[in-house]
């Protein structure tokens, strides 16, 4: 590559949304159509440009800030040694969507810029070589995310938490 072009792949690869809009493809809501690039729609922009360190989001059913907020995460444990990315979901079929959506993204990724996968589990993403980790979990696991640095974290769907699962 020329220095243009790996200056031009460097400031992608340190940008999400450039990253994701042109390294993700998600499918389409069409069944048998091709998957495209991840566009994000309006509401997933204003989301992404409008995050702080911490974010209570209230929004419509169906406005895709779920899967922005994960292809950034993911994004991130892909990009940044030593990350850990966690969502919590309200039931344990959610979680498995959830992390079904992850591994779809990661592998619409080309080659060149994914770290390698070592485990692909019902709940994790692990990185080896970068030692980064995206988890996708249940509210109410005892253990889920104890013990280790959360660089970001997800609580989707909070309101439809069980009773007792912040105890």
């Amino acid at each position: 590559l020329t220095v243009e072009e790996r200056r031009i792949l460097r400031s992608i690869v340190q940008d999400d949304l450039a990253f994701i809009q042109n390294f993700m493809q998600i499918p389409s809501k069409h069944p048998g159509r091709p998957r495209g690039p991840f566009i994000p729609w309006p509401a997933q922009l204003k989301l992404i440009h409008n995050m702080s360190p911490r974010n209570l989001v209230i929004k419509d059913s169906q406005v895709g800030s779920t899967s922005i907020i994960t292809a950034m995460f993911l994004k991130r444990v892909m990009t940044v040694p030593d990350t850990t990315a966690v969502i919590v979901a309200h039931k344990e079929f959610l979680t498995s969507r959830l992390l079904h959506r992850a591994h779809v993204l990661y592998d619409s990724v080309p080659a060149p810029f994914k770290p390698r996968l070592d485990h692909k589990s019902s709940y994790e993403l692990r990185f080896p070589d970068i030692n980064s980790v995206m988890y996708i979990g249940t509210a109410m696991s005892q253990v889920f995310g104890r013990g280790e640095p959360i660089h970001y974290l997800l609580f989707s769907e909070e309101a439809f938490y069980p009773a007792g699962a912040y105890e």
